[in-house]
């Protein structure tokens, strides 16, 4: 009896055009519009090496410029700077086919030539003056004090290690990302329209649906485990689309821990449709009503997140930090983050263990107010 009313649960629920769409369309419709917008700005924001050429003609310059070079590459064999050594004519004509962002003279002098003002060009100025720096500060320390060279050396071995591109996972990943995030998040939790459906048709004091199915000779926990499952199988199948279309069809980089976003992701479709239960079970309000509730707070919660304004789960961080302790849109969106920025999974466990402890709240609070309602 079990997997009859399991399946037919499935079959009634894929028959229901508006929760449907919202389940399944409104999250694909919506994250193309979010491509459309912003996507293709994903990867505007790696960092890619500057291009350009060094002429040296003193030697010993030209050496010294290569050990600096050698040492900021250490250790992961790349460099802010894409450097060719080559002689004058040829930079120049790299400078006018915009091959290279500028020229590094090492002559007896350095000086650096641009064809425009931009960022990668305020980078190199920057780069040469501090390397000037070091250079004078070497050929003073060697004159006057040469048993501290060494300290000097370490010294600037250390602040090169700054200039490396990295995040503490070892991944990079666009701020622009967040957005994605959020409309996870929304999709999780826009289960509820599913969970609502589904306790409209099991409390006998909401429908008439509901009336009949009471006066089956089945129990009710049965009916209400078979609906809660069906719900479930629907929206993981909801999610997994949209991860695929994501991931997939767009080709969006939103992390490398696939299997942990798939886990985030159904337990927010979980606490989307325990939501449902929750608000579904309380009252005697219509329908429509309830609709209007689960919608109006879940885009609460959405906002907060950040799916309209991406600043605004650290804004609401900054002033009311608990609501986004308790808003399940913001504690799924952190978990997603969490796996590409931290190192550790310490964050991404207690995000977890949230998101298990919401469920069960409404999952017992839902029990208890069908229960109440039962004996009226």
């Amino acid at each position: 009896m079990f997997f009859h009313l399991y399946k037919y649960r499935i079959i009634t629920l894929l028959k229901s055009k508006e929760p449907i769409f919202w389940t399944f369309a409104f999250p694909i419709i919506l994250g193309t519009l979010f491509y459309v917008s912003f996507g293709s700005l994903m990867n505007e924001f790696e960092f890619e090496p500057i291009p350009v050429a060094v002429v040296a003609k003193d030697d010993s310059r030209k050496e010294m410029l290569k050990d600096v070079l050698n040492n900021m590459d250490k250790g992961n064999g790349n460099s802010f700077l894409s450097v060719r050594w080559t002689d004058e004519n040829e930079a120049l004509t790299l400078m006018q086919e915009e091959e290279i962002d500028g020229i590094i003279y090492a002559d007896s002098d350095f000086s650096l030539t641009v064809s425009k003002e931009g960022l990668n060009e305020s980078i190199l100025r920057t780069f040469l003056n501090h390397y000037l720096q070091y250079e004078d500060a070497f050929m003073t320390i060697g004159r006057k004090h040469p048993e501290k060279m060494a300290e000097l050396t370490e010294q600037l071995s250390l602040d090169t290690a700054y200039v490396r591109e990295g995040t503490l996972t070892g991944h990079s990943i666009s701020w622009l990302a967040q957005y994605f995030y959020a409309l996870i998040a929304m999709c999780c939790l826009y289960a509820c329209f599913l969970g609502l459906s589904s306790i409209m048709s099991i409390q006998k004091n909401l429908s008439s649906l509901a009336a009949r199915r009471t006066t089956a000779p089945v129990s009710k926990v049965i009916v209400i485990l078979a609906d809660f499952l069906a719900t479930i199988t629907i929206q993981t199948c909801s999610v997994l689309l949209l991860l695929f279309y994501l991931l997939v069809i767009l080709k969006l980089n939103l992390g490398h821990q696939i299997g942990f976003i798939i886990l985030t992701s159904v337990l927010g479709s979980v606490i989307g449709i325990s939501f449902g239960f929750f608000v579904g079970s309380l009252g005697n309000w219509k329908e429509s009503t309830k609709n209007g509730i689960v919608s109006g707070i879940t885009m609460l919660f959405c906002f907060c997140s950040g799916l309209m304004y991406s600043k605004m789960k650290f804004i609401v961080e900054q002033h009311i930090p608990l609501f986004n302790k308790i808003n399940p849109a913001a504690v799924i969106t952190d978990s997603l983050y969490s796996l590409n920025v931290y190192e550790t999974y310490d964050r991404f466990i207690m995000n977890t263990i949230i998101l298990v402890t919401m469920i069960g709240l409404l999952i017992i609070v839902s029990c208890i107010s069908i229960t109440l309602n039962d004996k009226k």
